[in-house]
């Protein structure tokens, strides 16, 4: 379908369903007018992933006027339906009174928080799956996020207008799910691949492509550097059953946030699998990259010789051996203990805890919480506020992975000591 234009695609809905396509008119009644009222950041406003550059997604009883006296009181005040849309991926950033948030056919909307009216509509080119993050520079307030065809935006918050767009995929199938981070007047866009599900077609040449983070110019959008996780180019590397080529290294996306580390200079990334053999030492993996130049700093392996793609485990493109498929699908946390020691804490879809020096990549600790597998494990992100390490389990039973027989599924929600990685209380609630 990435081949189609946009009556092509009608079409084949249209084809599929039975149901013609149809295009939802809003009212002028879902419009206000949109106004900043505030000069500077308030303490509820809220950007990006983790809400800060070190993505622990922590916010305070004051920052969200939520507490355990008022949480079981909470109401529906208003809701957005999005016409047509059945999938909602992106978290909103807060800015003075708006809502800010991305959709799965690319609406941006920026929406009265306390009307759910619509202060301006923003159209990207594809679905944007990623947080916004917004920066205050002097009176100029600016969004940035990016598209799932790797279109980063800079967009004007006061107006809703394109500042600039600039593509940061550096192949074909390059693709953004993660959300954007912004640093020191630079951009840093996670870059997944979309050959991941192109390799279920028995015809497709497996697999050439390659995770990686892109930085680009905050103001212009110019591309500063490029960092490919699979530094080489893919080669032929075997036969698949059909008699037709494997190609390799590839895979080792990065489907989730950057995040900064100001201090040392480092932006974090966490990888994916291999999509084909040979493996490599950059899959399933943390890595620090420089911010100035894009060079490796160091490489934190969590599981070896996972190569696995869509096509496993019955179809020609599945690599021999298929791999557990136990990506990091979470941004790593940077996070401080009592002690003032900084450690560089990441979920995997194994089920495993890790925590990393982030002068060095070496472990700390290590602590399992699952039995993970294809789905997770630790699929998605945790949090932190800087005495326990906050982590969902989700063993799902349908991807489990079953080599160890010896760990059980244990589904729930784990605190572990950000210390010690020894889990202070665990819910695991009933099927």
């Amino acid at each position: 379908g990435l081949l189609l234009s946009d009556t092509e695609k009608a079409a084949v809905a249209e084809f599929l369903t039975g149901v013609k396509v149809g295009n939802a008119t809003l009212p002028d009644s879902a419009f206000t007018k949109f106004n900043i009222k505030s000069a500077a950041p308030l303490i509820t406003d809220h950007s990006g992933w983790g809400n800060d550059l070190a993505a622990t997604g922590y916010r305070s009883a004051k920052q969200s006027g939520i507490t355990p006296a008022n949480v079981t009181s909470l109401k529906l005040k208003w809701a957005f339906a999005l016409p047509y849309q059945s999938i909602m991926r992106a978290k909103p950033a807060i800015i003075d009174q708006w809502l800010i948030f991305g959709t799965q056919f690319g609406d941006v909307y920026a929406l009265d928080r306390n009307t759910g009216k619509i202060g301006w509509h923003f159209a990207a080119g594809s679905s944007v799956r990623g947080a916004i993050t917004v920066i205050r520079s002097g009176s100029k307030i600016t969004a940035y996020f990016a598209d799932f065809s790797t279109n980063t935006y800079a967009v004007d918050v006061k107006t809703g207008k394109m500042i600039w767009s600039k593509r940061a995929g550096f192949e074909s199938l390059s693709g953004v799910t993660g959300s954007v981070a912004v640093h020191d007047g630079r951009v840093y866009v996670p870059i997944t691949s979309q050959e991941v599900s192109q390799a279920t077609s028995g015809t497709y040449e497996c697999c050439t492509t390659s995770g990686g983070l892109v930085a680009l110019d905050a103001k212009t959008g110019e591309r500063v550097w490029t960092h490919r996780v699979i530094a080489e180019k893919a080669v032929v590397a075997g036969t698949k059953k059909n008699g037709k080529p494997f190609y390799g290294p590839s895979g080792a996306p990065v489907w989730s946030s950057p995040t900064i580390d100001a201090k040392r200079g480092l932006v974090y990334i966490g990888t994916g699998e291999n999509y084909s053999n040979p493996s490599t030492s950059s899959s399933d993996a943390i890595q620090a990259i420089d911010m100035k130049t894009g060079k490796l700093v160091w490489n934190f392996q969590g599981t070896s010789d996972d190569a696995y793609n869509s096509a496993c485990p019955v179809f020609v493109n599945c690599p021999e051996k298929a791999g557990p498929d136990l990506d990091f699908g979470m941004s790593p946390m940077l996070v401080k203990t009592e002690a003032g020691k900084e450690l560089l804490v990441a979920g995997q879809k194994s089920g495993v805890v890790h925590a990393i020096s982030p002068d060095d990549g070496k472990m700390v600790w290590q602590t399992r919480i699952g039995k993970g597998g294809m789905l997770g494990g630790i699929h998605w992100g945790m949090a932190s506020d800087n005495k326990y390490v906050f982590a969902c389990n989700s063993d799902n039973t349908t991807a489990i992975d079953k080599r160890d027989t010896s760990v059980k599924a244990s589904p729930g929600l784990y605190a572990l000591d950000i210390s010690t990685g020894k889990i202070a209380w665990q819910n695991n609630p009933e099927p």
